[in-house]
Parts: C-alpha cells; sequence; structure tokens
C-alpha cells in the first residue's frame, strides 16, 4: 500500500470518528476512489482557504458542493462529513480564522439537510446519521444566537430557522419505529430455514447454489431472503429505538435551551411559541403532541435535584438499553441467536 493511499485511509478513519460515523466504517475497510476523489477535493479546499478571501472560498465549496451532489447521495454526504470535519478541526487549528471554518461548516451542513429533506426516502442517509448531521448545526448554534439579543425581532425567526433541524429528524425517526405490536405483524414466527425439513444434507449457511434440485434450491432461497429480511428490518428497529432513548435527550435539551428565553436558562419553556414552530414544520398532530409532551416532561425530569448517585445509576440504565430492547422486541419463535449485530453494511 503506498503512502498516499496509507494516508487517505488513516485522514478517512479519524473524520469518521469527528463526523461521529457520518461516513461509513464498512466503506472505509477497503481503498475507494470516490473516496479518495473527495478527500483530494477537500484538501484543495482547505488550501485555496490559506490565500483567498471569504466570497472567493464560498465560490470554491460552492463548485465541489454541486459536483458532489450530482454523484451517488451516499458519498455526496461523505463528501460533506469530510468536509465538515476538516472545517472544525481548522476552526480548533486555527483561531484567528475560527469564525470563518464555523461559518462554512454551519452553511453546508445547512444545505446537506435542506437537501436532504428533499430527497426520496430511498435516496436519504440513515436517520442515525442525519441526527449525527443536525449536531453538527449544533456546534456554532448557541454562539451564533447569543444570550444578548440586539434585536428581539429577528429572534422568533432565527430560532424557527435553527430549530427545524431538529424538528425534522425527530419526525423522521418517530415516523420510522413500529411499535412492538407492528413488528411481530411483520415478522411473525419466520425462522433460519430447517435443511432437515428439505431432506437434504449440508450445515447452516449453506449457499442455495449448493442444492442441485432446482424446485428444492428456489424454496430453500427464498425462505433464506425472507429470513435475512426480516433480520434486517429487526436490526433497523433496535437501532432506531436506542437512537431515539440515547440520541432524544441531547435533541430535547437542545430545543429547550433555545425556547427557554433569550437567556438560554432551561427553566421554563415558552409553550405557545414552541408549539406554533413545530407545527410549521411537523403537520401530523400525534408527532407534535408527543413531541411537546416529551420536551415538558424532560423539562421537569432535569429541574429536578439529583444526587451524584441517581446519576450514575441514570447512565447505567441507558448503558442497559440494548439488552432490554433485543429482549422486548423480538418475537416468539424468531431466532434471536442470529438476529441481532449480524447485520451492518454501514446504512444504519
Amino acid at each position: 500500500m503506498n503512502l498516499k493511499v496509507y494516508l487517505l485511509i488513516l485522514v478517512s478513519l479519524l473524520s469518521n470518528i469527528l463526523f461521529a460515523n457520518v461516513i461509513s466504517t464498512s466503506r472505509l475497510q477497503q481503498y475507494d476512489p470516490l473516496m479518495e476523489e473527495a478527500f483530494e477535493d477537500v484538501n484543495s479546499i482547505f488550501l485555496f482557504c490559506q490565500t483567498k478571501n471569504g466570497e472567493e472560498v464560498v465560490s470554491k465549496v460552492d463548485e465541489f458542493e454541486n459536483k458532489w451532489f450530482q454523484k451517488d447521495k451516499i458519498s455526496y454526504f461523505n463528501f460533506i462529513g469530510l468536509f465538515v470535519s476538516r472545517c472544525n478541526e481548522n476552526a480548533n487549528k486555527y483561531p484567528k480564522d475560527s469564525s470563518m471554518y464555523h461559518e462554512l461548516s454551519d452553511k453546508y451542513t445547512k444545505m446537506a439537510l435542506d437537501k436532504l429533506y428533499n430527497l426520496s426516502e430511498d435516496q436519504k442517509i440513515s436517520i442515525s446519521k442525519e441526527d449525527q448531521l443536525t449536531w453538527q448545526i449544533n456546534q456554532n448554534i448557541f454562539s451564533k444566537l447569543t444570550k444578548n439579543i440586539d434585536d428581539e425581532k429577528d429572534w422568533p425567526e432565527k430560532r424557527s430557522e435553527a430549530a427545524k433541524y431538529y424538528f425534522r429528524v425527530w419526525e423522521r425517526l418517530e415516523n420510522s419505529i413500529d411499535s412492538e405490536d407492528e413488528i411481530k405483524i411483520k415478522i411473525g414466527n419466520i425462522s433460519y430455514p430447517k435443511l432437515s425439513e428439505y431432506h437434504i444434507g449440508g450445515a447452516r449457511g449453506m449457499s442455495p447454489n449448493s442444492i442441485k434440485d432446482p424446485e428444492i434450491r428456489a424454496r430453500y432461497e427464498k425462505e433464506l431472503n425472507e429470513y435475512w429480511e426480516a433480520v434486517g428490518y429487526m436490526n433497523e428497529q433496535r437501532r432506531l429505538q436506542r437512537l431515539k432513548v440515547n440520541g432524544l435527550l441531547n435533541l430535547q435539551r437542545n430545543i429547550i435551551r433555545l425556547y427557554s428565553g433569550p437567556e438560554f436558562l432551561s427553566k421554563e419553556l415558552e409553550v405557545e411559541a414552541l408549539k406554533a414552530d413545530i407545527s410549521k414544520y411537523i403537520k401530523d398532530e400525534k408527532i407534535v403532541s408527543s413531541i411537546m409532551e416529551g420536551l415538558e416532561n424532560r423539562l421537569a425530569e432535569d429541574l429536578k435535584p439529583r444526587s451524584q448517585d441517581f446519576e450514575m445509576d441514570m447512565n447505567m440504565k441507558i448503558q442497559d438499553v440494548p439488552k432490554r430492547m433485543q429482549n422486548e422486541i423480538v418475537p416468539p419463535g424468531f431466532d434471536k441467536e442470529n438476529s441481532f449485530g449480524l447485520i451492518d453494511n454501514g446504512q444504519y
């Protein structure tokens, strides 16, 4: 492996950590010419930044952003992930230019999220990656929306614009999680094909190509595909439920900060303004009510005095959520031993 490819993979892995898995780790396990191209384009942008002014930099980034949006959408969001990671890295590395890098990060994160919102569902990145991309906005939001607001007339508009990305990802999450009853109906009693029923030899996991009889092979292949589709669906639901438990806490607290007055005191919700803004971006009244109830409960919970032992206990409960969820959502007859942790192709 030459030095260039080695450095590409190393920087990509670092970007994956900084950007909280927006770039799929499965894609980084092998050489990817598109990733190399994205890496080179991001490098050229930041070399350009060293000698040019703000408007010229934006024009250059616009050129590359448009180029990558014409490619497949996963590659586009990988490019955005690399770019935003480098913006954050350079903001820390060059303090005098930190404002420019934060503005670039904010501008193109929001641009990517707006484009994501208008894509068809099959072209969108996963909800967990959208959540992490939304989190990048949080890096700058409270420094830009200062505590001493000079023009109160602009405040509601600025707040609504900032919060809409939180509302959108929350709505998408709520719409994607099925109830336990719905999961059981969709999965039924499906299990891994039992080879004994086919009266053929072979070990569990054998390829359909190993079966000579075309009729038996077709039946086995159909049941095998149905099983792995069910596994993929179960794994997706597990990830979404885990995201709702582990990711929703920070999302709620960010919204509460925005809607607790210009001082961001997080003591009392501006209920009417909050509900009006949620309804502006979310039309489903059930989801609006669910979000409002969740925020009010979160604020009430956060205002309770807590001991150190309580905080440690809550952390332990959060860490234990994936295990508990496995037990709750696996229906009778489903092969639990092989239903979790096996499928992770980087899409979630």
